[in-house]
């Protein structure tokens, strides 16, 4: 029971939904034949473990084709992971991300 005059009592209900990211297997070959084209096919790894890291990346890929990749930053085992205050981004790898990008669209507009 309240006290007459008191404030009203809040309740929040709160309920978090997250989707899954299922690459269309078109997309991913073609993003992947992209990057191996810039670096090789022995530097792309298709065999990465499903990882929560792409949850929001999903909601994108409800409305457009698409698909979630990964460009290598440098691995080491005093390397900080994205997100992390100590995470250092290689900017090296900057030129090649950009090239990626740039034929990646060169490529989609190539096929309509």
């Amino acid at each position: 029971m309240r006290a007459p005059n008191a404030s009203p009592i809040l309740a929040i209900q709160s309920a978090r939904s997250c989707t899954d990211v299922s690459d269309q297997l078109s997309n991913a070959e073609r993003a992947a034949a992209t990057a191996a084209v810039l670096v090789g096919g022995d530097n792309i790894r298709r065999d990465l473990l499903p990882s929560m890291a792409a949850e929001d990346f999903a909601w994108f890929l409800e409305k457009r084709p698409g698909a979630y990749i990964w460009i290598g930053n440098g691995a080491g085992a005093d390397q900080a992971m994205l997100h992390n205050p100590h995470y250092d981004f290689n900017d090296e790898i900057l030129a090649l991300g950009a090239s990626y990008w740039a034929r990646l669209a060169e490529t989609v507009l190539e096929k309509g």
